[in-house]
């Protein structure tokens, strides 16, 4: 299904667990594997729906709470897709290289995610940033990032699968790609912070690490793929609700 409508905001939300050093605990007994693909960074853990499904929808009932009064979630109806994921620099030897930051996407087909940042002390550039996307030109169903070679060259990066001989052509394709999109909202990196946002919402990770010694950008991140029983936040508004 393509989701055409603007169904969630930007919101952020401090404090989200209530127990996030417990959440983390968690996170280090799972499993972990990058996509084979290299269409994200990192390693993600197993789906939290099987491997812990009290994280899981504990999750879940705390961002819909946000948005729905307890009558609404009683009639809610939501499928959503949930891991851990930790994320190290592509390019340790050299921090500042373009490609130790994410590549600007959109989430499709979502009508939401989130993302709960879990290392403690992570410096505070190492967030979020949402970008202006006029033309949409990082919608998955714009071939631009195919056509002009963007596509393989974050896959190429995400999946680590370069050498040093390709670093400069390599970040001159990260440079041009970046080029077309503008900062809009930048969130910090606090821990135990969520940030969430629609799937209008071109974004990327401001860092691939926490920068502090060698530990990964830990992060528990979810993607909402449905939900009916109830209007989205947007829907309301423009209902006039």
């Amino acid at each position: 299904m393509v989701y055409i409508c603007n169904h969630f905001p930007v919101i952020t939300v401090d404090s989200f667990f209530d127990h996030p050093d417990s959440v983390v605990r968690e996170a280090e007994n799972l499993e972990y594997g990058p996509d084979p693909h290299g269409l994200w960074p990192g390693v993600r853990s197993q789906h939290l729906k099987e491997a812990h499904p009290e994280i899981y929808y504990h999750t879940m009932r705390k961002f819909l709470s946000l948005w729905y009064s307890s009558e609404e979630m009683s009639r809610i109806n939501w499928d959503c897709d949930m891991w851990f994921q930790r994320i190290s620099p592509p390019v340790k030897e050299r921090k500042d290289s373009p490609l130790n930051t994410g590549w600007v996407h959109r989430d499709f087909p979502t009508i939401s995610a989130g993302v709960v940042y879990l290392t403690p002390g992570a410096n505070s550039t190492t967030g979020t940033g949402i970008y202006t996307d006029e033309e949409n030109l990082a919608h998955p169903l714009n071939r631009w990032s195919v056509d002009n070679g963007f596509q393989g060259s974050k896959e190429q990066v995400y999946s680590k699968s370069f050498s040093p001989a390709d670093l400069g052509h390599l970040e001159n394709k990260k440079k041009q790609h970046d080029s077309h999109f503008k900062p809009d909202i930048i969130v910090s990196n606090r821990y135990n912070r969520l940030i969430s946002y629609g799937s209008q919402y071109a974004h990327k990770e401001q860092y691939l690490g926490s920068k502090i010694d060698n530990k990964d950008r830990l992060t528990l991140v979810f993607f909402l793929r449905d939900i009916s029983g109830v209007d989205t936040p947007l829907l309301k508004k423009l209902r006039g609700v």
